[in-house]
């Protein structure tokens, strides 16, 4: 896949280390300083480096950073100075070079000649005095930058700014009040119920999260879900999710002779992580509940990155009898065609729109009535998510909507108190 790029690979190309590295940052600094000098730090490091590992075998990857090396070796000079780190990270000092039109396009340059070998880098940018003056100072904020540009738009370059530090260490706060949270059992499930439009049955509950902060009282997933993901969080805390929820249904069986369903939020992390399904199958074994009382509700993100591996993942789930259902139907990747694709049981209709019926909105009535339809006819039931109203109940039962869930019938709520829908 990659050998017909990788042909000028080599070697022979031997750039400084670490140690060499460490040594001439700070002589950098230390004459930068005396003669009122200036220069940038760049780090560069390989995209999807283990990717192209599984994918192509060590032997590739190896290839690739000595090709990488020899393209920077060639951008050497006098006052451009390169360094191998550890792995497949880099490090260019340049030199007598400061102001934003210079470093574009000292970087233009690099990603063009990268692009002819097919490489895709990612560079963050420190420039000195500008930014620090210490050289532990410096590679820190030039690492930020990496980070920064590794995270949100791979494949680019990207200058320090300080609030990179304060979002930093702001992350690493959040991610320890949240490692806290896990230990101290701050994190709670709450259940809001689900009914079938015809005859207002009770279908089951849908499992929320909750955590009640100390400070801030009880929180909502909005406020800590995105820094879970954002700090890898969020396997562990969808971990207790899933084991917590599976604990309840079992509650629910031998108090309750419960035979609905508890539906369990899966992150797309989650979801496509290895250990997922051989987690998923001991917490089965270890509290022996009826599968098919289990739903896995994933978002239609989780097809975006690996819909291979996500359809395997959920064909998989599907065996051991559980199903499948796909939040926010509608908002995302997935359409109507792609449902044949997907294995999946139930689709969720997005809250936003059923807040459009009856509200001279046509078109969002129409997308409803198509979802409906076609999931009927392909034997997938239907979920309106967000239903506050009667009208909106009433449309959504004329058009055989198969269940509701929202205020009308029953906010969240902790496990005790749903037993008044029992």
């Amino acid at each position: 896949m990659f050998s017909s790029s990788l042909q000028c690979s080599t070697t022979d190309v031997i750039l400084p280390g670490s140690k060499v590295f460490d040594e001439e940052l700070s002589r950098f600094i230390a004459d930068a300083e005396k003669n009122s000098g200036n220069f940038v730090l760049m780090l560069l490091d390989i995209d999807n480096l283990c990717y192209i590992n599984d994918l192509s075998g060590r032997k590739t990857g190896d290839r690739i950073i000595d090709t990488a090396a020899a393209v920077l070796a060639g951008r050497k000079s006098d006052v451009i100075h390169v360094y191998k780190l550890e792995g497949n990270l880099f490090a260019l000092i340049a030199e007598n070079i400061c102001k934003q039109p210079q470093v574009t396009g000292l970087c233009e340059n690099m990603f063009i000649e990268f692009g002819r070998y097919r490489i895709s880098i990612s560079v963050g940018i420190a420039v000195y005095p500008e930014h620090d003056k210490s050289a532990s100072a410096l590679y820190r904020d030039a690492d930020l930058a990496l980070r920064y540009v590794k995270t949100n738009f791979k494949g680019n370059f990207c200058i320090y700014k300080p609030e990179m530090y304060t979002d930093f260490f702001t992350e690493i706060h959040i991610r320890k009040r949240m490692c806290d949270g896990l230990e101290n059992k701050e994190f709670l499930l709450y259940y809001q119920p689900q009914f079938y439009t015809q005859d207002h049955r009770l279908r089951g509950f849908e499992a929320l999260i909750r955590r009640y902060d100390t400070i801030d009282g009880l929180q909502n997933p909005d406020s800590f879900i995105p820094a879970a993901e954002r700090t890898n969080l969020i396997g562990r805390i969808g971990s207790w999710v899933m084991e917590n929820a599976v604990k309840n249904l079992l509650e629910l069986q031998t108090d309750y002779s419960f035979t609905g369903k508890i539906s369990i939020n899966v992150s797309p992390k989650q979801l496509l992580s290895p250990l997922f399904l051989t987690q998923f199958k001991c917490l089965l074994r270890k509290y022996k509940v009826n599968p098919a009382q289990l739903e896995i509700e994933i978002t239609e993100s989780s097809f975006i990155n690996d819909a291979v591996r996500a359809a395997a993942v959920l064909n998989a789930l599907k065996k051991t009898g559980v199903t499948i259902s796909i939040d926010d139907f509608g908002i995302g990747y997935s359409s109507l065609c792609n449902l044949s694709t997907m294995p999946v049981d139930t689709i969720k209709i997005d809250k936003s729109f059923i807040d459009t019926i009856l509200k001279q909105n046509d078109m969002n009535n129409e997308i409803i009535k198509a979802v409906v339809g076609i999931s009927q006819k392909a034997g997938i039931e239907t979920i309106a998510e967000g239903v506050e109203t009667t009208e909106q109940l009433d449309f959504l039962t004329n058009v055989s909507c198969s269940c509701i869930q929202g205020f009308i019938w029953g906010k969240p709520m902790p496990l005790k108190d749903c037993i008044m829908y029992l």
